[in-house]
């Protein structure tokens, strides 16, 4: 019996789909990510350049929603250090900018800086940008 081409590209094509989904490794302790709202001069340009003010609170809610999803993609490896982050809110339309750094070596605290904040619906993110959607 003969397995069609499309049907032996579709198993081989889940197959490598189900390996992605596999973490690379496990953390032996907590990951700790911090959300540095002390933005750049950028971002709080960005906060009051519309009729509407992005506050503060509203960006450190956009940003917690984020962290798990955040935390789950670094143990997937799709997520890295200095990758440029772009967190979009589906209910808000806000859409934070920011970066990750490391807080200290062994690699279990993190910081997320926010580089520029905007509401825009359907917000496009640069090419090489990490996009977490939240709701």
């Amino acid at each position: 019996m003969k397995i069609k081409e499309s049907a032996l590209r579709r198993l081989v094509r889940e197959e490598l789909s189900f390996l992605a989904e596999e973490p690379v490794g496990s953390f032996s302790s907590e990951i700790e990510i911090v959300v540095n709202v002390d933005k750049t001069r950028h971002a709080g340009e960005r906060q009051t350049r519309h009729d509407e003010r992005i506050t503060d609170d509203e960006i450190m809610a956009t940003a917690k929603k984020g962290v798990d999803e955040i935390k789950r993609r670094m143990l997937l490896d799709q997520i890295d250090i200095d990758d440029e982050i772009v967190i979009r809110d589906h209910k808000t339309d806000l859409n934070v900018v920011c970066t990750m750094d490391p807080l200290d070596r062994q690699g279990s605290r993190f910081e997320l800086t926010v580089i520029t904040v905007m509401r825009k619906k359907n917000f496009k993110p640069k090419s090489g940008s990490k996009t977490v959607d939240v709701y």
